[in-house]
């Protein structure tokens, strides 16, 4: 059910190109974390998952939202939480699949 509403969002042509700018920035794990993210997994289970600690993951998530609050132009004390990562970019990732099938 879950993923029948995240593929109904849509998402704007500055947003993907905000996500591709964050995307092209970001190490590859912290790609893998982001990834894991999209797919609704907590620290937890990213750790296990990725086979890091819960401290790196928070670590990578760190990183992950600099870069977005950097690419969107947020002050630096704005505070967003990570459903702002999943929400956002499993939407990127939805349509970025979508246009390439």
């Amino acid at each position: 059910m879950k993923s029948s509403k995240i593929s109904s969002v849509k998402i704007s042509a500055d947003e993907r190109e905000h996500c591709r700018n964050v995307i092209e920035e970001a190490t590859p794990r912290a790609l893998d974390v982001l990834q894991a993210f999209t797919n609704s997994l907590n620290y937890k289970q990213v750790a296990l998952l990725l086979n890091i600690t819960e401290k790196t993951v928070e670590m990578y998530a760190l990183i992950l939202r600099d870069l977005c609050r950097t690419e969107w132009g947020l002050p630096p004390d704005k505070k967003f939480p990570n459903c702002f990562l999943h929400a956002t970019f499993a939407a990127f990732f939805q349509h970025e699949m979508k246009n390439t099938e």
